[in-house]
């Protein structure tokens, strides 16, 4: 599956977590045996793996473009097609069909605020879709899915991305000046 073993212990770290807070006299065997059962049953959740794919997904694609510009040998001319297409990812996977929105207009949306989420970004359903027939047929049996387990998937990547896309306007600027200049001069 490709992806890394410490993103699992972490999540499992901080699933556990909230079983922490159990009565304090429950004997070490039980609650091993309860630990277990709890890894168990994550690791054989459908919900749980699809989540830790797609997660996989988007951090293979920032690291693709993390070593793409951190490479010595990234011509200067195909800097800002980079950035660009690094953009198009993100707004592609979360934006609306129907919503048309400049990049350099997209560059200053808040997209962590609600109202701007509601406007601008895909709907649960739509984001399933998109993900089955643009991403992968892998996620295809979301579809099929209850309405509450669509929303869980949805609610867990959807934040994350709005959160790129603010990240990515400040450590990617397309619109600063340094930017332009250094592509007028290739």
């Amino acid at each position: 599956m490709g992806f890394s073993y410490h993103i699992l212990q972490v999540y499992l770290r901080d699933r556990l977590a909230e079983k922490k807070y159990q009565k304090k006299k429950e004997t070490q065997n039980s609650k091993k045996k309860e630990n277990y059962c709890n890894i168990y049953n994550l690791l054989t959740d459908e919900l749980f793996f699809k989540k830790i794919l797609f997660f996989s997904y988007i951090v293979k694609t920032m690291n693709r473009y993390n070593k793409i510009f951190q490479d010595q040998s990234l011509d200067i001319s195909k800097l800002k097609t980079t950035m660009n297409e690094c953009y198009d990812f993100f707004l592609d996977l979360i934006l609306k069909p129907n919503v048309s929105l400049e990049k350099k207009d997209a560059l200053g949306v808040q997209w962590s605020d609600k109202e701007c989420q509601n406007n601008l970004v895909k709907g649960f359903e739509d984001f399933i879709t998109s993900l089955a027939d643009e991403v992968d047929i892998k996620y295809k049996n979301l579809i099929y899915q209850t309405k509450e387990t669509q929303e869980d998937f949805y609610n867990t990547f959807i934040g994350f991305s709005c959160k790129i896309l603010e990240l990515l306007a400040e450590y990617l600027p397309l619109e600063d000046n340094l930017i332009k200049s250094l592509i007028l001069l290739s």
